[in-house]
């Protein structure tokens, strides 16, 4: 397996041989080597980087300000962690990164993490991938630079003759024609050939291979059993008993069993090779090999059903006990219980998003069936701001039950003052039934959270800032947001109210203030750019005329997941006047006609109301010489209608010849003669919306 490849792949199918390839290849070799053993709860990008960062530093020990960047309330990985990890890459000495099980990582950001990794191997050292699929990464290109190298099937593949020879070690005899049997319906697979060979193992030894039948579970199963079935009792029922967890160490064996030898007894099972692997280098932790787990899984449904629910509520018990809330969450679970899941899993939750691993939070609330969550205040909360928080469509789907569900004041799991005040923190966000009530509900929230001294003061203060500004109370809200800010406890909370202020002073013109906070804002480099921050830079970038204005429109224009009228309209609104500013009156018009859209179903809107109107007359003045005054806008409105003249003035209450002469007005302005051509016209210049096909 001697290679200079920065990539070593190992693809194959499982039991292949793929680790034991690989660890006679480390082994082997003088270079020191790092071993990760993935699994699917490694499947985020923050996970993946501090096991990285683990094994690197296991090579050559690496700078602690790492660590302290993974840990972080959002982690920069672009901007501050990979170029630590590039350093740590270039200064070790020749060394081998191994990482086993690779196709467990199906997210594309942790193989972005995994590429770049690979692009910066040199001066000796190598990634080794062991996988039973191709990994995402451009092997086409990376054979043509010479820079993998792969071992598949074929090459893992027993030949007919080490097959014979293994049959000599088990002093097993086979003829020719068993042989060929033997190695058509095996091909050559290791595992094959050791479940059928281990399972001839009776005692007797006729040294003749018995014909093997069945498809390679049916083999599996069959060594399995006959390997169970030998033990003694007590140890069949350890074995049984231990089955339901994916990891096993001496203490939570003894949880599972209640029996106070359980360490004794997993370290023997391990040294006897009874498919019992160690996973780390002190011996503490083991795992039963996947096919001998399977069995044993169902092997204890089928005999002990009665003890599924009380060894999953042990085990979760213990996980409890030892703080591992997310294991906790999946045996509650397999124990039925999801009322007792549903409170550890919102902390869960709610850990996970504040320290980045936003996709591990989905993947724990994915455990629960949509009727679960629902069913639970608790989950119908965390599903909202989980979903919200990864970007998922799916959280549409939880805004009326958000709103709906009957919470009381009991505490909340995630630290809040209570239930209630966590709801209200949501209402006032969502604010579904105008900005008036927003803004009662965010200071109800603010009260509660201020009368308990939790740490989500600050952000309902930022909430009631945000209302106030809404309400077009802006100076209020610019003082709300500036002692959020002087209080504020990390990057993100001070990158929002920069957000604001600077959107606060572009409406008024201060853009001198606008620029500055603009300026702090991007010093933070939020990983994540919301709604306000785009519309706050897009209206200072559109004052000062700079050539990055079209890209900044483009994210303001995106598919954020606004889940919210008042940012809907907001958007409609700040896009329409920057580009009226800009003279794109058509464009703007289009706007104008988004936010009298929104607004019709949105009656509560505050300033963006005010705002709104303002739009819609700014850009009116705009595309005639003369401006309508309101008499005439009221006629203008009916011109498309089947009503006469002397129907109009019915309607407004006016005369006919007050009719008649608006009407002359209007003519003119518009340069027609007609009142067929005066609607035409009025279409073209967006005063009046096109007729519905």
């Amino acid at each position: 397996m001697r290679t200079s490849a920065p990539l070593v792949l190992v693809s194959a199918p499982a039991g292949a041989g793929k680790s034991t390839l690989i660890t006679q290849f480390a082994e082997a070799d003088d270079r020191p080597f790092a071993w990760i053993q993935l699994d699917e709860g490694d499947n985020d990008p923050i996970v993946l980087l501090t096991y990285l960062a683990h094994a690197l530093d296991g090579v050559r020990p690496l700078d602690p300000a790492l660590f302290e960047l993974l840990q972080a309330h959002t982690p920069r990985i672009e901007e501050r962690i990979l170029p630590h990890l590039e350093d740590a890459v270039l200064r070790t000495d020749p060394s081998l990164l191994i990482l086993d099980d690779a196709q467990l990582i199906e997210n594309e950001a942790c193989w972005r993490i995994l590429g770049f990794l690979m692009d910066r191997m040199s001066g000796g050292s190598q990634l080794v991938l062991g996988s039973r699929t191709d990994p995402p990464l451009p092997l086409a290109r990376l054979h043509a630079a010479g820079r993998v190298t792969e071992f598949r099937m074929v090459d893992l593949a027993m030949t007919r003759d080490e097959t014979a020879r293994l049959l000599g070690l088990y002093g097993t005899t086979a003829d020719d024609d068993t042989l060929d049997t033997l190695m058509d319906r095996t091909e050559g697979w290791i595992t094959g050939l050791c479940l059928a060979l281990l399972a001839d193992q009776t005692g007797t030894r006729d040294h003749r291979l018995p014909p093997v039948r069945g498809d390679q579970r049916t083999i599996a199963a069959y060594f399995l059993e006959e390997v169970l079935d030998r033990r003694p009792e007590p140890v069949q029922r350890f074995l049984l008993h231990t089955s339901i967890v994916e990891r096993l160490c001496g203490s939570l064996a003894g949880a599972l069993t209640g029996d106070d030898e359980a360490p004794t007894i997993l370290a023997r099972l391990a040294r006897e090779n009874v498919f019992v692997a160690a996973l780390d280098d002190h011996e503490e932790w083991y795992r039963y090999h996947h096919l001998f787990a399977e069995l044993l899984r169902s092997r204890l449904e089928r005999r002990e059903p009665g003890t599924l629910v009380g060894l999953h509520t042990a085990a979760a018990e213990w996980y409890r006990a030892h703080g591992d809330g997310e294991a906790e969450v999946r045996h509650r679970l397999l124990a039925g219980d999801a009322d007792a899941a549903a409170w550890t899993a919102a902390f869960v939750c709610d850990d996970h998003l504040v320290h980045g691993r936003t996709q591990s939070a989905v993947r724990l609330l994915d455990a629960f069936t949509e009727d679960q969550l629902r069913a639970s205040p608790v989950l119908t909360l965390t599903a909202f701001e989980v979903y919200g928080s990864a970007a998922d469509p799916r959280q549409h789907r939880w805004v009326q039950p958000l709103l709906t569900a009957h919470v009381g004041d009991g505490p909340s799991p995630v630290g809040n003052a209570s239930m209630r005040a966590w709801q209200l923190e949501f209402k006032a966000l969502l604010a579904p039934n105008g900005v008036s009530q927003m803004r009662r509900d965010a200071y109800e929230a603010d009260r509660l959270e201020r009368e308990a001294q939790t740490h989500w003061g600050n952000w309902t203060t930022s909430i009631c800032g945000c209302a106030e500004y809404l309400n077009g109370c802006s100076r209020r809200a610019e003082k709300l947001i500036a002692d959020v800010l002087d209080a504020a406890l990390d990057d993100d909370e001070r990158a929002g109210c920069h957000a604001y202020l600077a959107l606060i002073c572009g409406d008024e013109g201060r853009w001198q203030e606008a620029s500055a906070h603009l300026a702090a804002l991007d010093a933070y480099r939020p990983p994540d750019a919301t709604l306000i921050m785009t519309l706050a830079r897009a209206r200072v970038m559109q004052h000062e005329g700079d050539e990055g204005l079209e890209n900044e429109l483009r994210r303001t224009r995106a598919d954020f997941i606004l889940h919210t009228t008042w940012k809907e309209l907001l958007r409609a609104v700040a896009l329409g006047e920057i580009a009226l500013a800009r003279g794109l009156l058509d464009e703007a018009a289009g706007w104008s006609a988004e936010a009298d859209r929104i607004l019709a179903g949105y009656p509560d809107a505050g300033a963006l109301a005010t705002r709104t109107k303002q739009l819609h007359r700014t850009l009116e003045q705009r595309r005639l010489a003369e401006p309508l005054t309101p008499a005439e806008r009221r006629v203008l409105d009916l011109l498309p209608t089947q009503l006469t003249a002397e129907q109009m003035a019915r309607r407004l209450f006016v005369s006919l010849n007050t009719v008649k002469s608006h009407q002359r007005h209007l003519y003119a302005k518009l340069g027609v003669a007609t009142r067929t051509a005066a609607v035409e016209r009025a279409r073209e210049l967006r005063l009046l919306p096109f007729a519905s096909s």
